[in-house]
């Protein structure tokens, strides 16, 4: 649902309201994962944004949307699973510019 039309059409009832404001605060907290530097924080707050936004998508009946932010959120849960194990492996690509 377009910003316009919400403010010329708002929500019809509560369960309506409530779906817009979990997508928008799903937005924000994928927005805001991305400057986080503790990558399992980053990580969680991506799993919640992704979920956030995969119930405003089913709502709105998107099927793009919708398997995009579930295979977004399913990685971000695999990622938060190995940090937790053990088992994930930090790659650092420019490690070398960080100590000069």
């Amino acid at each position: 649902m377009p910003l316009s039309e919400i403010l010329n059409n708002p929500p019809a009832n509560f369960s309506e309201a409530a779906v817009i404001v979990v997508g928008i605060i799903g937005a924000i907290l994928l927005f805001y994962s991305i400057f986080l530097d503790k990558e399992r924080r980053r990580d969680a707050v991506s799993l919640i944004g992704s979920l956030g936004l995969f119930v405003y998508s089913l709502s709105v009946g998107n099927g793009l949307l919708t398997a995009a932010f579930a295979i977004y959120g399913l990685g971000n849960l695999i990622e938060l699973i190995l940090i937790a194990t053990g088992k994930h492996q930090h790659v650092c690509f420019d490690c070398e510019e960080k100590k000069n």
